[in-house]
């Protein structure tokens, strides 16, 4: 398991509520775990491998629910999911060296699986083809296991 460095202060469980409430979401439950306890953080070992082996990457930063300064979750979700860019099951979760993010399914078949979305190489990035969106884990716990 990485070791985590919070980047912002814990979150309380009305906090995450809020946010879920307020557009309609709801978190896996080793997500939300993790949101609450750590807000935003950087991780160490940072690497990952997709399970298809095709992205070797590494997480720069798991973005922090608010925050006025940086992205966050809610400018993630309002100005890439809800903008159409991607399926509105996906929320973005971090974010890799080259600005693409890492994504976790908030439902469907996939519920709290964890892919690489390589935003930069969509012809278009305005519309998600998912030919750029590579899986690296079946659950949020089994991607920080991943990290080396």
């Amino acid at each position: 398991m990485p070791v985590i460095s919070p980047t912002h202060e814990a979150l309380a469980e009305a906090d995450v509520g809020q946010f879920e409430s307020r557009f309609g979401l709801q978190f896996p439950d080793e997500y939300r775990r993790f949101l609450i306890a750590y807000n935003g953080s950087i991780p160490t070992p940072k690497r990952f491998e997709t399970e298809d082996g095709k992205v070797d990457s590494m997480v720069v930063r798991f973005f922090s629910m608010y925050d006025p300064e940086d992205d966050a979750l809610e400018d993630e979700y309002t100005d890439i999911t809800l903008d159409g860019e991607i399926s509105s099951n996906l929320l973005p979760i971090a974010i890799d060296p080259l600005e693409d993010r890492i994504v976790i399914s908030l439902s469907g078949d996939n519920t709290g699986a964890v892919s690489d979305w390589n935003w930069g190489e969509e012809p278009d990035p305005s519309t998600c083809s998912y030919r750029y969106m590579r899986r690296i884990a079946s659950s949020f716990d089994a991607f920080l296991a991943k990290l080396k």
